[in-house]
């Protein structure tokens, strides 16, 4: 437990250099943040299994590694659900499931040692692998995002009534995008 003047005998440049890394890893923690909620407004209010300003619960430290598994399960049913709905062909019904758990229990086990010392080698290769999925999550749900941002749903209950502008000049595309949906 470190003591109330733990990092005093760090020098002035040292102290602003540890600043500078915990406010770049916290906009990066917001930029993902904002990632997942945008995929889940994506999703009409009907297909979503969680409101995107949940996941906001993801920035308080210790509970975010519990939480993140409600997220990632939320997600997934949102984005089967808005794919069905909108008639979007995915290979999985729960899509970004299996690799946001992965990524969960990774996160989750770098925090064993906490509890069991005896278990303390389980710390980097658990982060390493937390990272390295979180990074692969992270891209396949913005993956997700963009495939929804290229089919609009039609009129459907959670949208106006007009629905999404037609496809010609000033319109929303219709149909997959030039060279075809992105494969991950």
């Amino acid at each position: 437990m470190p003591t109330p003047g733990a990092l005093s005998h760090l020098s002035p440049g040292a102290l602003l250099a540890l600043l500078l890394i915990v406010a770049g890893l916290v906009l990066v923690e917001i930029f993902y943040i904002l990632a997942l909620r945008r995929a889940l407004g994506n999703c009409s209010p009907t297909s979503r299994t969680m409101d995107p300003g949940m996941v906001w619960l993801l920035i308080v430290p210790i509970v975010a590694q519990v939480w993140m598994f409600f997220v990632v399960l939320n997600i997934a049913k949102s984005l089967g659900n808005e794919f069905r709905l909108r008639g979007i062909p995915t290979g999985d019904p729960e899509p970004g499931k299996m690799i946001g758990l992965a990524m969960s229990v990774c996160g989750a086990a770098a925090l064993i040692p906490r509890l069991l010392p005896s278990l303390a080698f389980v710390t980097i290769p658990a982060l390493l692998a937390h990272l390295v999925l979180l990074i692969f999550y992270w891209t396949k749900i913005n993956g997700f995002s963009r495939m929804l941002d290229w089919r609009p749903a039609a009129a459907a209950p959670g949208y106006p009534p007009s629905g999404p502008p037609v496809a010609g000049p000033g319109g929303w595309p219709q149909g997959p995008p030039p060279g075809g949906w992105p494969q991950r």
